[in-house]
């Protein structure tokens, strides 16, 4: 299985980006922060069209429906307000629907008229071996999915172990998660050591995943970034890409 990777979407064109990208993969994860309700209906019609879709919200997601207010450099590129997106959601229905579903636990693998998965974090099963979890943000191993949870970024040496330590419990061995908006892969070696890689070690490189334990953060698609995941049995790879004609342009 080939997935495109898609994260911190913050008003730049969803569906641009899945058209142009979708040839190459056999499936897309999406982990939240859309910002825009028109995001919401693209995101609405790629989970109809595509059965192996996946999709979590992030913490402006969260914020948008519940009516929470929030300051982001991402809302001024955009320059719009927490109340401007608010009023937004409320006023789209469609999109307004799906994403209250989404974050309400309402929506689920089977939920009438969709194909594709959502909720507030997903499991599944790789085909190269193990299982992964997508979540959109958190810190030490915080996967309860809940909106506070998802302001926290992965900084220090100590978060990413103590995420690592609760992957253990839980019985993932990759982590695919949004919020931090650059690229990033970190990983435990063969001598229990952390190595953490970043944007500028990784762009266009086909990297194979070896080890037991993997953080791979996609990304803001709000600048350009975005990510392939090659899943197959008895390997993975993983290569993270910068198309700035797909950034949010005003």
């Amino acid at each position: 299985m080939k997935y495109l990777l898609l994260s911190d979407v913050h008003g730049a064109d969803l569906k641009k980006a899945y058209n142009l990208l979708r040839d190459s993969v056999d499936s897309v994860i999406i982990a939240g922060d859309l910002d825009r309700a028109y995001i919401g209906r693209q995101l609405n019609e790629i989970l109809k069209e595509d059965g192996n879709s996946m999709f979590v919200p992030g913490n402006h997601d969260f914020a948008h429906i519940k009516k929470q207010m929030i300051y982001s450099g991402t809302l001024e590129k955009q320059k719009i307000s927490s109340i401007d997106m608010w009023m937004e959601w409320i006023d789209d229905e469609e999109a307004y629907d799906l994403l209250n579903s989404i974050i309400s636990n309402k929506f689920k693998n089977n939920y009438p008229t969709y194909r594709g998965s959502a909720g507030r974090k997903i499991s599944f099963s790789l085909e190269s071996g193990g299982n992964a979890i997508l979540i959109h943000g958190g810190l030490s191993g915080n996967y309860r999915g809940e909106p506070a949870d998802l302001w926290y970024r992965l900084i220090t040496q100590e978060d990413y172990i103590s995420n690592f330590k609760i992957m253990e419990q839980t019985n993932h061995n990759l982590m695919i998660r949004g919020h931090d908006h650059f690229p990033r892969l970190a990983y435990i070696n063969g001598k229990n050591e952390l190595i953490v890689l970043g944007t500028n070690e990784l762009l266009n490189k086909e990297i194979q995943i070896t080890h037991d334990l993997v953080s791979i953060t996609i990304g803001a698609l709000f600048n350009g970034y975005y990510a392939i995941l090659n899943d197959e049995e008895k390997k993975r790879t993983i290569t993270f890409k910068l198309n700035k004609n797909l950034a949010f342009k005003r």
